[in-house]
Order: C-alpha cells, then sequence, then structure tokens
C-alpha cells in the first residue's frame, strides 16, 4: 500500500444539494462525472435548500450546489444539468384528480402549497410567475419543505408543483400528480460554482 496520499481524497469536491433530490438521474449522473472523470474526485455532498446553498458556495464553504430554477447573482455561475417537467400536484379525492392532464384555468379558486419566499426566493418567484404568465394567481399557503407541501396537497388544501422526478420517487399516500394542460411547463436543475473559481 501506498504512503502517498490520495490527491482525490486530499481536495475533495464539497457539493451541496436538497436532499430530496439526491437520487435523480441528471444529479447521480453529474455527481458520477465529477468522481470518475478526466481528474477524478471524491465528493462529499451536503444536505441544504436554495438560499442556504447559494449562500454556502459564496462564502465558499461549498464548491459546488445543485438547485432548482434560475440564479439571479452575478458573483454566481449556474450551468443546467437538466430540465424537470413540472406536474401538479393535487389530492386523489379532488374533481381535478379524474384528468389526464390539468388546464391551468381549471385551477382558479385553489390556493398553491409552496415553501416560504426566503427559503428559495429566485425559485419561488419562479412558479408563481409561470402561473401568473397564464393567468392564475392563487393564493399562496405556505409550507416548510417540498414535502410538506405535498403533503398538504394531498390532504386537499391546495395544489403543488412538483418535479416529475420527485414525483415518480417519492410518492405520497392521497397524492396524485398531472401534466399541466397545453403547457410544458419545466423547471431547470443547475449546478451552481461561484463566478470567480471557473
Amino acid at each position: 500500500m501506498s504512503d502517498e496520499a490520495d490527491p482525490a481524497a486530499c481536495n475533495p469536491v464539497r457539493l451541496g444539494c436538497p436532499s430530496y433530490m439526491r437520487s435523480w438521474p441528471a444529479i447521480t449522473r453529474f455527481v458520477d462525472q465529477v468522481r470518475d472523470g478526466a481528474a477524478p474526485r471524491h465528493v462529499e455532498v451536503s444536505n441544504g435548500l436554495g438560499a442556504a446553498l447559494l449562500d454556502a458556495v459564496r462564502s465558499q464553504r461549498l464548491d459546488l450546489a445543485i438547485v432548482l430554477g434560475p440564479v439571479g447573482d452575478p458573483s454566481l455561475t449556474s450551468t443546467r444539468i437538466a430540465e424537470e417537467p413540472l406536474l401538479i400536484a393535487i389530492s386523489d379525492g379532488h374533481p381535478l384528480a379524474a384528468l389526464a392532464e390539468i388546464p391551468i384555468p381549471s385551477l382558479e379558486g385553489e390556493s398553491l402549497i409552496l415553501f416560504p419566499r426566503d427559503v428559495n426566493p429566485t425559485l419561488y418567484d419562479y412558479y408563481t410567475s409561470i402561473l401568473a404568465n397564464h393567468g392564475l394567481r392563487p393564493t399562496i399557503l405556505a409550507e416548510p419543505s417540498s414535502e410538506a407541501s405535498r403533503t398538504a396537497a394531498a390532504a386537499g388544501l391546495g395544489f403543488a408543483l412538483t418535479p416529475a422526478s420527485l414525483a415518480a420517487q417519492a410518492p405520497i399516500a392521497g397524492l396524485v400528480h398531472r401534466p399541466i394542460a397545453g403547457h410544458a411547463l419545466v423547471v431547470d436543475v443547475n449546478v451552481v460554482r461561484r463566478s470567480d473559481r471557473g
């Protein structure tokens, strides 16, 4: 056994990622590419959410972060690694659950169940603006996380927007996911780094 330290282990890539996204195909492919690429590196993955992950990259506590949605900060550079279709998550007892696709106008009067804006301001604004661009300005019911939002939707408190990979990998009893009729709404999956780190 060599006494030399493994350079991949000595200089790991510190990656932040929401725990609910870690098993998504695009994320596992990205981590494998970093781990097994031309210059293999050990990857240390830590959990976090939107704004907290971006703050950790800014302050150099993380080298990279994986986030959903746009990143509106010139000190950070984002690279899209995937595009996730957005689905409507709604209680299986709701009349709209019987539809194969849900038209956006049919959600009028329903609450959008969403994480608090300070958790991820740009993603929050993205979700509300894409609905507004299609004529829907729902009342917001705040829940602390994506899982809590989907659980509240299953309880019939409103609807949530859910990336397709999350819907496929983390089903919740009493919840159905439906495509949006006539509109291919998507959200980007981005890898973010400090702009001065190339």
